[in-house]
């Protein structure tokens, strides 16, 4: 009965929490809901006319904010340009304001494809009366979309023609079917005594009457000094015109001209329909061109020109502008670009560079405007969390330090003279290591060093400010500690973003008030009681190295320990025990009365420099305080470090 009355508490207080959360959750959606309308500026209505679908459409902002609702935008912002996007469409770009209720659009398609399913016994191959087999033959001919005419005639003179239809980056795909058929042929000429010739071979001359077995009744006619008629009839009457070839020089090569019935072969044009005739001149990235031939007396020339927009370029900050990493000029300024994609950046001193793709599609003029931030706003929001760096396996933790008291208070128990008191705060945020440096990274910058998890100790302070610096360059950091050519330590750069230890505020702060309302005197909290989060320190476990050690503790280890065994107090491991730390600061031991101190850092070049924490051979309650310092020149054997960096 007990353990029925057990359940029933159990299944009422599980009901309980899920009611509660479904009231959260609904409060949650009413307040979205009622703070929308404050946020949205207006709303725009896209109604859009094409001869393809457009059901299927995405929004982009390029400047301003909002959001698509079927076909309607909630935009956000008083002002925004978009970029419209429809299935099969080339985008389409609009600046658009509360004062435009409706937006029309009228998307131009994308081309689309034909192929042949076996050109190999195709002789020739015609699309709206313009010979194509050359571009059948290795690949599929791109086509505007819409209706189109097809004639194929294969190596036995058959005829196929068909009308289809070419959709939007579609790729139509024809089989076509040929046959011989009886067929009666009466073709007179004018002047008489032409060649009758079918699928190339001559089958009499004009006049001419008979039945034939043939596979189309296209036919041509053709007499020297004339130019050849073909005709889609084997009843006809043909009166022959004077041959038509006219030299052209077209510019680029490989273009589409059409606009009559013609064949092209090197540098000469013939001319299939009679003059006057008007031929169009095509090519991507090229303005196109027409000309009207009223004459065989004529040298065609079509040179296209190049499809070439303005470009203006401004920006929030002067800025060096740079099209393709060559630098062109400084903002604002107008470019002019050709046809096709173009990478192009805004850099500035102190901002942080933007670049984006420009695509010129047409002459129109194209606006782009750079908003550069800050370098200092730029690594702020875009530096993450924690990561990991190259040349370590750990990662480093980011830390938004508030203002605290360092040193010991008044009567704390194990508390040292050297522990002075200081009002401090931070104005920069800053990474930290999650462990210490292990002698496997270590081992990455100092060959001589056997590669394991412990940590690395038994090192000078220069040597590890020489790691931090060999580390800054694996991560393409400045050096944040400076030597000069003979290897001489001469100071720190404070502006430097390259690793380095962390001062003595720093680790102070995130061993005893990281995450915490208030200072606590140990890593764990306060109490005078040791527990797993002291981690490895000695113990019970090292009373055959250590007179002095903690017998109603055992944390497994006499000695070091990996650097990330042990308790994550807060994210960070053996803030307490393992290995004493270095630290960026020279140890001193007065400091002048200056009141609060921001980022403070002592770099007199000379004398010894501060470790802070415990070890794996400390025991006593004054070296496990977060307040406890000491001061060393050369190593020792307890002795290692961590690393970190500021944020901006």
């Amino acid at each position: 009965m007990v353990e029925n009355l057990h359940d029933e508490l159990q299944r009422a207080a599980s009901a309980k929490r899920k009611n509660t959360l479904t009231v959260l959750a609904f409060c949650s959606l009413i307040a979205v809901l009622f703070a929308l309308p404050l946020a949205v500026k207006f709303i725009l209505v896209i109604e859009s006319s094409s001869r393809f679908d457009l059901r299927s459409y995405d929004v982009t902002f390029e400047e301003g904010s909002g959001f698509r609702v079927s076909d309607r935008l909630f935009v956000l912002s008083d002002t925004a340009r978009i970029t419209v996007k429809y299935a099969g469409h080339y985008p389409v770009s609009a600046s658009i304001s509360s004062s435009v209720g409706t937006l029309n659009l009228e998307p131009k398609p994308l081309p689309g494809f034909l192929s042949l399913k076996d050109p190999s016994e195709i002789s020739e191959a015609l699309v709206d009366g313009v010979s194509v087999l050359d571009i059948l033959s290795s690949r599929a001919l791109t086509l505007s979309a819409g209706y189109h005419d097809l004639q194929l005639t294969n190596l036995k003179c058959g005829v196929y023609s068909t009308r289809f239809q070419v959709l939007p980056e579609k790729t139509s795909v024809v089989e076509p079917v040929f046959g011989l058929v009886p067929t009666t042929v009466a073709i007179t000429s004018d002047p008489p005594g032409a060649e009758v010739l079918a699928c190339g071979e001559v089958i009499g001359t004009t006049p001419l009457q008979g039945s034939y077995a043939l596979p189309t009744e296209r036919l041509l006619i053709r007499k020297a000094g004339f130019k050849s008629e073909d005709i889609r009839s084997a009843i006809a009457t043909v009166k022959l015109s004077p041959s038509t070839l006219i030299p052209i020089e077209l510019y680029p090569k490989g273009g589409l001209l059409s606009g009559a019935l013609h064949s092209l072969k090197d540098n000469t044009l013939e001319v299939k329909d009679r003059l006057p005739v008007t031929l169009t001149y095509e090519a991507v990235g090229f303005h196109s061109k027409e000309v009207r031939i009223s004459s065989s007396d004529t040298i065609v020339r079509l040179v296209l020109e190049k499809v070439i927009a303005p470009v203006n370029v401004s920006s929030n900050v002067q800025s060096n502008v740079f099209l393709d990493d060559s630098f062109i000029g400084r903002s604002p300024l107008t470019l002019s670009l050709e046809y096709g994609k173009h990478r192009i950046s805004a850099r500035a001193p102190g901002y942080a560079s933007v670049e984006r793709v420009l695509v010129v599609r047409s002459a129109e003029a194209i606006s782009s405007h750079f908003e550069l931030e800050t370098l200092s706003s730029y690594r702020l929001k875009n530096s993450p969390p924690e990561y990991v760096p190259k040349g370590l396996s750990s990662k480093v933790v980011r830390i938004a330090a508030s203002g605290f008291e360092t040193g010991s208070k008044p009567g704390e128990r194990g508390a040292a003279p050297n522990e002075v008191r200081k009002n401090v705060s931070f104005s920069r945020e800053f990474y930290m290591g999650a462990a210490e440096v292990s002698k496997a990274e270590y081992a990455s910058f100092a060959s001589n060093i056997a590669a394991s998890e412990l940590p690395i100790t038994g090192i000078s302070w220069f040597d590890a400010a020489r790691f931090c610096n060999w580390l800054s360059a694996k991560n393409d950091l400045s050096d944040f500690y400076l030597f000069d050519d003979q290897g001489k330590y001469s100071g720190v750069d404070k502006e430097s973003l390259g690793f380095r230890l962390p001062t003595e505020a720093e680790w102070e702060y995130v061993a005893g008030r990281h995450k915490r309302p208030v200072k606590t005197v140990f890593v764990w909290g306060n109490e005078y009681r040791i527990t797993s989060a002291a981690g490895n320190i000695a113990d019970d476990s090292a009373k055959a190295i250590s007179k002095a050690h903690v017998t109603t503790y055992n944390d497994g280890y006499p000695e070091l320990s990996p650097v990330t065994s042990g308790d994550n107090v807060r994210g960070f491991f053996n803030l307490s025990g393992n290995a004493a730390e270095w630290v960026s600061d020279t140890y001193v031991l007065k400091y002048p009365n200056m009141g609060e101190l921001v980022d403070p850092l002592e770099t007199i070049v000379t004398g010894s420099h501060t470790v802070k924490g415990s070890s794996f051979l400390s025991s006593d309650w004054g070296e496990l305080r977060v307040a406890f310092r000491d001061s060393l020149v050369g190593s020792r054997e307890d002795v290692g470090f961590r690393v970190a960096r500021y944020v901006d």
